[in-house]
Protein backbone atom coordinates (compact mmCIF):
# COMPACT_ATOMS: atom_id res chain seq x y z
CA UNK A 1 0.00 0.00 0.00
CA UNK A 2 2.99 2.40 0.51
CA UNK A 3 3.67 1.81 -2.82
CA UNK A 4 0.66 3.47 -4.10
CA UNK A 5 0.55 6.49 -1.36
CA UNK A 6 4.21 7.91 -2.17
CA UNK A 7 3.38 8.47 -6.37
CA UNK A 8 0.10 10.33 -4.70
CA UNK A 9 2.20 12.68 -2.18
CA UNK A 10 3.93 13.39 -5.22
CA UNK A 11 1.15 14.33 -7.64
CA UNK A 12 -0.72 16.25 -4.22
CA UNK A 13 2.18 18.02 -4.12
CA UNK A 14 2.78 18.83 -8.11
CA UNK A 15 -0.71 19.71 -7.67
CA UNK A 16 -0.76 22.23 -4.71
CA UNK A 17 1.94 24.33 -6.82
CA UNK A 18 0.27 24.25 -9.80
CA UNK A 19 -2.89 25.91 -7.34
CA UNK A 20 -0.53 28.05 -5.81
CA UNK A 21 0.80 29.38 -9.10
CA UNK A 22 -2.80 30.36 -10.11
CA UNK A 23 -3.50 32.24 -6.46
CA UNK A 24 -0.51 34.02 -6.97
CA UNK A 25 -2.39 35.96 -9.44
CA UNK A 26 -4.46 38.05 -6.71
CA UNK A 27 -2.27 37.44 -3.46
CA UNK A 28 1.72 36.62 -3.04
CA UNK A 29 1.25 32.65 -1.95
CA UNK A 30 3.86 31.04 -0.02
CA UNK A 31 2.48 27.39 -0.74
CA UNK A 32 4.23 27.52 -4.41
CA UNK A 33 7.65 27.52 -2.94
CA UNK A 34 7.50 25.35 -0.42
CA UNK A 35 5.53 22.60 -2.52
CA UNK A 36 8.17 22.54 -4.55
CA UNK A 37 10.78 22.46 -1.34
CA UNK A 38 8.82 19.87 0.25
CA UNK A 39 8.58 17.79 -3.39
CA UNK A 40 12.37 18.38 -3.36
CA UNK A 41 13.16 16.72 0.28
CA UNK A 42 10.39 13.88 -0.38
CA UNK A 43 12.06 13.13 -3.88
CA UNK A 44 15.34 13.01 -1.58
CA UNK A 45 14.19 10.87 0.79
CA UNK A 46 13.64 8.00 -1.97
CA UNK A 47 17.34 7.66 -2.67
CA UNK A 48 18.12 7.82 1.06
CA UNK A 49 18.43 5.00 3.69
CA UNK A 50 20.48 6.44 6.78
CA UNK A 51 18.63 9.31 8.50
CA UNK A 52 15.43 9.18 6.24
CA UNK A 53 13.45 9.21 8.96
CA UNK A 54 14.54 12.08 10.99
CA UNK A 55 14.13 14.01 7.81
CA UNK A 56 10.36 12.61 7.20
CA UNK A 57 9.69 13.63 10.50
CA UNK A 58 11.09 17.09 9.52
CA UNK A 59 9.19 17.12 6.63
CA UNK A 60 5.78 16.59 8.15
CA UNK A 61 6.37 19.25 10.85
CA UNK A 62 7.18 21.64 8.19
CA UNK A 63 4.57 20.94 6.68
CA UNK A 64 2.29 20.98 9.58
CA UNK A 65 3.12 24.59 10.45
CA UNK A 66 2.55 25.69 7.09
CA UNK A 67 -0.83 24.23 7.71
CA UNK A 68 -1.56 26.80 10.53
CA UNK A 69 -0.10 28.97 9.03
CA UNK A 70 -1.93 28.58 5.62
CA UNK A 71 -5.53 28.76 7.99
CA UNK A 72 -4.40 31.68 10.23
CA UNK A 73 -4.16 33.34 6.11
CA UNK A 74 -7.06 32.11 4.92
CA UNK A 75 -9.17 32.79 7.61
CA UNK A 76 -8.19 36.36 7.73
CA UNK A 77 -8.41 36.88 3.99
CA UNK A 78 -12.31 35.37 4.14
CA UNK A 79 -12.91 38.34 6.18
CA UNK A 80 -11.23 40.98 4.23
CA UNK A 81 -12.11 39.53 0.79
CA UNK A 82 -15.55 38.40 1.74
CA UNK A 83 -17.51 41.50 1.66
CA UNK A 84 -15.72 42.62 -2.03
CA UNK A 85 -18.66 44.05 -4.65
CA UNK A 86 -15.81 45.51 -6.55
CA UNK A 87 -14.15 44.34 -10.17
CA UNK A 88 -12.24 42.68 -7.96
CA UNK A 89 -14.75 40.72 -5.97
CA UNK A 90 -15.09 37.54 -8.35
CA UNK A 91 -11.19 36.85 -8.41
CA UNK A 92 -10.55 37.06 -4.75
CA UNK A 93 -13.49 34.79 -4.63
CA UNK A 94 -11.99 32.55 -6.99
CA UNK A 95 -8.52 32.53 -5.26
CA UNK A 96 -10.00 31.74 -1.83
CA UNK A 97 -11.36 28.80 -3.44
CA UNK A 98 -8.12 27.60 -4.91
CA UNK A 99 -6.98 28.27 -1.43
CA UNK A 100 -9.20 26.44 0.19
CA UNK A 101 -8.65 23.45 -2.18
CA UNK A 102 -4.87 23.87 -1.67
CA UNK A 103 -5.32 23.77 2.09
CA UNK A 104 -7.44 20.42 1.99
CA UNK A 105 -4.53 19.13 -0.34
CA UNK A 106 -1.76 19.79 1.97
CA UNK A 107 -3.87 18.24 4.48
CA UNK A 108 -4.22 14.96 2.57
CA UNK A 109 -0.60 15.07 2.05
CA UNK A 110 -0.17 15.25 5.21
CA UNK A 111 -2.30 12.05 5.94
CA UNK A 112 -0.29 10.85 3.03
CA UNK A 113 3.37 11.13 5.01
CA UNK A 114 1.67 9.99 7.77
CA UNK A 115 0.78 6.77 6.58
CA UNK A 116 4.42 6.12 4.95
CA UNK A 117 5.96 7.24 8.25
CA UNK A 118 3.25 5.63 10.55
CA UNK A 119 6.60 3.39 12.29
CA UNK A 120 8.31 6.38 13.45
CA UNK A 121 5.14 8.76 14.06
CA UNK A 122 3.40 5.82 16.44
CA UNK A 123 5.63 5.51 18.92
CA UNK A 124 6.46 9.67 19.82
CA UNK A 125 2.40 9.46 20.00
CA UNK A 126 2.52 6.41 22.45
CA UNK A 127 6.13 7.91 24.45
CA UNK A 128 4.22 11.58 24.99
CA UNK A 129 1.33 9.66 26.40
CA UNK A 130 2.86 6.97 28.63
CA UNK A 131 4.65 9.43 30.56
CA UNK A 132 3.40 10.21 33.94
CA UNK A 133 2.61 13.95 34.08
CA UNK A 134 3.93 15.63 37.73
CA UNK A 135 2.69 19.22 38.65
CA UNK A 136 5.14 19.42 41.25
CA UNK A 137 2.67 18.92 44.06
CA UNK A 138 4.21 17.47 47.66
Amino acid sequence: MEEKVIPLVDFGLIGMAVLASINCLARADFNFIFALVTLYLWNSLKNKSEGREELGKKIILLNLALLVLDLICLVCLSSVWGDDTDLYASVHSFVLFLSWVNFFVRVLIILGMFYVFRDVIKPLALASMNGAYDMGHA
